[in-house]
C-alpha cells in the first residue's frame, strides 16, 4: 500500500482520485506495516505533489456505530493537516 507510493511519484499528473484507507486510532488516522504514517502520506501526496484532486477515505477495521463521532473527528483532522 503506502510502502509503494514512491512508485505512483512519476503518474502524479495523471492521478484522479487518491484512495487512502486507515485505522481509527482515537480521533486520529493511522496506518500499520507501513514505513509511512497516515498524515505524512497524506501530506506528501498533497503537498510535495500537489495534488488537490478528489481524496476518499474509507476507516479500515471495525465499523460500529459507536466508532462514529471517532471517524468524524479523523475526517475533521483532515483539514488541518
Amino acid at each position: 500500500m503506502y510502502n509503494e507510493l514512491y512508485a505512483f511519484e512519476s503518474i502524479r499528473d495523471t492521478i484522479v482520485n487518491v484512495h487512502l484507507r486507515g485505522r481509527l486510532d482515537a480521533n486520529r488516522w493511522s496506518l500499520d506495516q507501513s514505513s509511512y504514517g497516515f498524515y505524512e502520506a497524506f501530506n506528501k501526496i498533497k503537498n510535495e505533489w500537489g495534488y488537490s484532486g478528489l481524496f476518499t477515505v474509507e476507516p479500515d477495521g471495525p465499523r460500529e456505530e459507536s466508532l462514529f463521532q471517532s471517524f468524524l473527528e479523523a475526517m475533521r483532522s483532515l483539514k488541518k493537516a
